[in-house]
């Protein structure tokens, strides 16, 4: 008799248990999710920035109407001509291509400052494919003041915020965007490939 009772209360703690784990799973399901996390990664064999696995993650999220862009890189190194490529799909055609550098939003045309430089600088660029080739074209860098770098023993840090109206996209919309990284001292760049990143 005592071990029925001892069993049924077992099961009925268990049974609470459960459904407090379950409630709690599904609210969490239902709220929105504003960062969007990528991680990517390179071993040795593909990449000669650092001596194991180069790891970049890029953190996207809408934050009052603006795209705040995080990328992190585990480079084992500093060096002042170090960049992160940011690169969109801002004319909306499905492909990340040079047309992407200069979209007319309006009556105007609206450049985009894209590569993040280490020292401070940034740039405008764009994703060309030659001879089969991915390759980033540049233009004249200039000091814009709006993007972040931060190095420390785990690598960089680049920091950056677009306006809606800059990317062409709200946080309503997908969006089909490419990072790269470029190790200026080995002279090296990995390119991810363009990848879609769900709107909120």
């Amino acid at each position: 008799m005592m071990n029925r009772k001892v069993m049924f209360c077992v099961l009925s703690i268990l049974l609470c248990v459960s459904l407090t784990v379950n409630l709690y799973l599904f609210y969490l399901s239902q709220l929105p999710a504003t960062a969007k996390i990528f991680n990517f990664h390179w071993n040795v064999e593909y990449q000669n920035v650092v001596d194991g696995t180069l790891c970049m993650n890029v953190t996207f999220e809408w934050i009052n109407g603006n795209l705040s862009v995080v990328v992190e890189v585990n480079d084992d190194d500093y060096h002042s001509g170090d960049s992160v490529g940011l690169f969109f799909d801002r004319n909306r055609d499905g492909t990340i291509d040079h047309k992407d550098m200069r979209v007319k939003i309006g009556n105007r045309t609206v450049p985009l400052e894209n590569i993040l430089i280490a020292d401070g600088m940034a740039t405008q660029g764009a994703l060309i494919s030659h001879r089969g080739k991915t390759e980033i074209t540049r233009v004249i860098s200039t000091r814009n003041g709006r993007h972040v770098v931060t190095y420390s023993a785990t690598g960089y840090v680049f920091q950056i915020s677009y306006t809606s109206s800059e990317l062409n996209f709200t946080e309503y919309e997908d969006f089909v965007a490419s990072v790269a990284f470029s190790d200026y001292d080995v002279c090296e760049t990995v390119i991810v490939t363009p990848f879609l990143c769900p709107a909120t």
